[in-house]
């Protein structure tokens, strides 16, 4: 019996190592995924940090991440700082370079809470940093800062 089976299945070898092999590849990554609301903060925070090579203040609150693949991926997210956290963010953005040839609102249509209200606006930087588009955007609103991040693979 254990013959007849594998003599049966023996021309279709190749391809159930094909589909093998594509179903292996299939990882995190690969998916599109977001994350809303505080008692995401940490799983936020965390994925900013793999994906980029900025220095979150310790005292932030991740908010809402959004991750969108394939080929580029981009990364859209949101926190809370303090001020003391937003001076020391602030500082840490040297290694962003500027750009001015990429599309405005890139992508901002694909993300329903990325909504930058300029009159909040205290600072905004574009460039290029690590191989990566990066905006960045920090807003007050009552008193609270509010860290909006886009990060574009090229």
């Amino acid at each position: 019996m254990k013959f007849f089976i594998g003599g049966i299945l023996a021309p279709f070898y190749p391809y159930l190592l094909l589909l093998a092999l594509l179903f292996a590849q299939i990882d995190y990554d690969s998916r599109e995924f977001e994350f809303v609301g505080v008692q995401h903060s940490d799983r936020i925070i965390s994925e900013i940090k793999s994906e980029t090579n900025l220095k979150i203040p310790s005292d932030s609150l991740g908010l809402a991440y959004k991750y969108l693949p394939p080929i580029d991926p981009i990364v859209f997210a949101k926190l809370q700082l303090s001020e003391i956290g937003k001076d020391e963010f602030i500082k840490n953005l040297d290694g962003i370079t500027c750009y001015k040839n990429f599309p405005p609102n890139f992508a901002n249509s694909r993300c329903d809470w990325w909504k930058i209200n300029s009159e909040n606006l205290i600072f905004s930087k574009t460039g290029i940093m690590d191989e990566s588009y990066f905006e960045v955007y920090i807003l007050k609103e009552n008193q609270t800062y509010y860290l909006y991040l886009k990060i574009f693979t090229i």
